[in-house]
């Protein structure tokens, strides 16, 4: 294993990719029909990577006060604009989303999808 905090190994044998391999592209082993799936996927060591220590209970979360809620119709235009500004002060969203109104290959066909 290297030093990194991450390294790229074979999904199918376990083959480490050496660090100074600039594109690893396949699998050194793999062989035409032997029926081992040769992925090379990126692997995260643990012992490299630590918490962040604060006072923040998970600093990687930093929008946990965005909620986006998607409600799929089968009303094709409920209105013609992209969205509808919420003026109400009361009111803890910004705008209504038609998503289907921003392009129609964002949506099934005969349907619309409004995001708050």
């Amino acid at each position: 294993m290297t030093s990194n905090a991450t390294s790229i190994v074979c999904a199918g044998c376990g083959f480490v990719v050496a660090p100074a391999e600039p594109y690893p592209f396949r699998c050194p082993n793999a062989i035409p029909g032997d029926d081992v799936d040769h992925v090379l996927v990126r692997e995260l060591d643990p012992a490299h990577v630590g918490f962040p220590q604060g006072d923040e209970a998970n600093p990687y979360v930093r929008y946990r006060e965005l909620c986006l809620v998607a409600l799929i119709m089968d009303e094709h235009e409920p209105f013609p604009d992209n969205w509808i500004y919420l003026h109400d002060p009361g009111t803890r969203a910004g705008r209504v989303q038609n998503f289907g109104a921003w392009s129609e290959s964002m949506v099934v066909p005969g349907t619309t999808c409004l995001g708050v």
